[in-house]
């Protein structure tokens, strides 16, 4: 099984927010840094996870993002779906199998965090 670049900085973004909670807002350069993502991919990461309601933000000088509720709540299955839907982030590991790829997110989820 295979996690996209997306859907692991989406879990990396959301870590840090996590830890983080206490202090409110977090500039996306702090994270970018932190966390080692390329700031161009972290801000779609952002929008992404914005619009999946997981995150939210207030622009301008003294704004930044957040979790939107509170980080016990957020579930990976939550990050990974729409982390996963651009880019599909499961491989077959056997080309014979027919079910090739239509396994759904949340099932290897759990899995993933086993690593």
């Amino acid at each position: 099984m295979r996690v996209s670049f997306r859907g692991l900085y989406a879990l990396k973004a959301l870590l840090h927010l996590a830890a983080n909670e206490d202090r409110g807002l977090v500039k996306i350069h702090e994270i970018a840094e932190a966390e080692e993502i390329p700031e161009k991919f972290l801000e779609a990461i952002l929008l992404m996870l914005k619009n999946a309601r997981l995150v939210a933000s207030r622009r301008g000088r003294e704004g930044g993002y957040r979790l939107r509720r509170p980080a016990s709540e957020v579930t990976i299955g939550e990050v990974s779906t729409p982390a996963s839907r651009r880019n599909p982030a499961t491989r077959a590991s056997s080309t014979s199998s027919s079910t090739c790829g239509t396994r759904p997110p949340r099932s290897w989820t759990t899995r993933a965090c086993r690593m």
